[in-house]
């Protein structure tokens, strides 16, 4: 035999690594629509800690508090609500919110893209995402109302 035949060996490592079932595109994407972009980073750390890697993606939260807060100022001191209530009547600010929530969660879906491609490439299914998305979309509606609270006062 040909002395280069262990180069049409795959060079897959031997480790026994379990893929990891994590909360599907389906369960971010409403958290992030109904609960906005807190609620989508809450789904996010989640199917992190799932994959153990919340030490690398944590700054996702910081930056989910971070927009909602610029949102939110930029709408009740900036004068937004009324550009937007103008501009786009008088759902403009909560659609605003819910574009860049959907927005934060495609951010997010790409982060995550190889490990939703693996539960459907090894036929994973993901685990029911009802309670941590009901939890999810709770936290994004407090911390939401609490900005809004603290910015009116």
């Amino acid at each position: 035999m040909n002395d280069h035949d262990d180069l049409l060996r795959p060079s897959l490592s031997g480790t026994n690594a379990q893929a990891t079932a994590i909360y599907s595109a389906t369960t971010g994407y409403v958290a992030a629509f109904l609960g906005g972009p807190v609620a989508a980073a809450t789904i996010a750390m989640l199917n992190s800690w799932r994959l153990r890697r919340l030490s690398k993606d944590w700054p996702l939260a910081l930056l989910a508090v971070a927009l909602l807060y610029a949102m939110l100022s930029w709408e009740y001191q900036k004068g937004g609500n009324e550009w937007l209530t103008q501009h786009l009547g008088s759902s403009g600010p909560r659609a605003l919110r819910s574009v860049v929530s959907l927005l934060f969660f495609c951010g997010i879906y790409l982060l995550h893209f190889r490990s939703y491609r693996s539960m459907q490439v090894l036929g994973l299914k993901a685990p029911s995402g009802w309670v941590p998305g009901i939890i999810a979309v709770i936290v994004g509606i407090f911390v939401t109302y609490a900005f809004v609270a603290l910015l009116q006062s």
